[in-house]
């Protein structure tokens, strides 16, 4: 700090002539001698007579005061990294027995937040499938809070084994169950799984139980709720893995900052960088068009089948099929290759369209044996 060279203006009071202002720098530099050599040139004599103007007094500046070395290490000493969150718990139980079914579930959060809630179920299902309604539920409630990190405790071995994929799910309602559950967990930033013995999930048992009685009047912290029928009736099992992931996903969980961004590829960087989010929805920036809807691959054959066949069934090829899917404001990666399959099994395109009239072969060419004939030389 020493060796640094500063200046300090200090103002004063205007002298009896109104019109001049004079001063005291104190610098360490030596403005002084620059400003009154005799041998000025350029842009330092303009310098000097402006100055004149001015009463400045040059003094020398004293030593810098602890304070300000203080407010000096204050102001570029680094900030702390913040803490990570620490993750929500999640405990869940289910049961069924004779006198009914139903499930419990606890979601605790940071500050002593505590939400309870019990589920009762108005149709039969076993043990397993209440384990599984009660999972549901409450990753449901997480997501309803705001939840990015959570930590699911049960006490069922076989769901939390299913889970994690070490026990084989060999029933299709289960499998279903499985589906809908890792649908749930992928929209968690962090999320994991484990199994506590019955005597450490007391508090969800006793909401599990009391899913079965009566609603209490004076129980103002439980949400009670009842459900009419399973929560998969609208999942579609193909197999027990993991659902194939959507191309948007990767690119909405750059957009939302859920992704830390020192550990994705430079390549998904750049690609995010050509889409935007509106009223959260996905949309490509383009040059030649406007704004272009992001489609999932559910949606895809949809578009092209009323584009190429649709009102007015123009059956148009591959090339000008893509180029007018584009123009009607819809992308997704693999425009160009489905609209060139699409086109290829289009059974009308095949009835109707033009005989394909190239001979089979290369023709031979054969020369005319008339000249020859009237000689008598064939």
């Amino acid at each position: 700090m020493s060796s640094v060279s500063t200046t300090h203006f200090v103002k004063t009071k205007y002298r009896d002539t109104p019109d001049t202002l004079s001063g005291v720098v104190r610098t360490n530099l030596p403005l002084k001698q620059v400003l009154r050599k005799p041998d000025l040139a350029g842009r330092l004599v303009s310098w000097s007579v402006e100055l004149t103007e001015y009463s400045v007094t040059y003094e020398p500046r004293g030593a810098v005061k602890g304070q300000v070395l203080a407010d000096f290490v204050a102001e570029l000493t680094p900030a702390a990294a913040p803490k990570e969150d620490a993750p929500w718990i999640l405990s869940v139980d289910g049961s069924s027995n004779t006198a009914g079914s139903g499930a419990g579930v606890v979601l605790d959060g940071p500050g002593d937040i505590q939400i309870e809630q019990s589920l009762r179920f108005e149709f039969k299902v076993t043990n397993n499938q209440a384990e599984y309604e009660a999972l549901i539920a409450g990753l449901k409630l997480a997501l309803d809070v705001g939840v990015k990190a959570l930590a699911i405790r049960s006490d069922s071995q076989v769901v939390v084994k299913q889970v994690l994929g070490t026990y084989q799910v060999r029933d299709e309602q289960l499998g279903r169950y499985l589906v809908r559950v890792k649908q749930l967990m992928a929209r968690f930033v962090k999320v994991y799984i484990e199994h506590v013995p019955s005597e450490q999930n007391t508090r969800v048992d006793v909401l599990e139980k009391l899913a079965s009685t009566r609603r209490p009047g004076n129980n103002k912290s439980i949400i009670q709720e009842t459900l009419s029928g399973p929560s998969v009736d609208d999942v579609s099992i193909m197999s027990i893995d993991d659902p194939p992931e959507s191309w948007m996903e990767p690119i909405l969980r750059v957009l939302n900052d859920e992704v830390d961004m020192s550990i994705i590829s430079r390549k998904l960087r750049r690609e995010a960088s050509h889409y935007t989010l509106v009223a959260g929805q996905l949309f490509r920036r383009s040059h030649t068009h406007p704004m272009l809807s992001c489609v999932p691959e559910d949606q895809v054959e949809r578009i092209i089948s009323e584009v190429h066949e649709g009102v007015c069934a123009t059956h148009i090829g591959a090339r000008s099929l893509a180029v007018k899917v584009l123009r009607a404001g819809f992308y997704w990666p693999t425009l160009r290759t489905d609209c060139k399959k699409y086109a290829k099994k289009c059974v009308k395109c095949q009835l109707f369209a033009d005989f394909h009239k190239a001979p089979l072969e290369e023709l031979t060419t054969m020369v005319a044996p008339w000249p020859f004939a009237m000689w008598g030389l064939i």
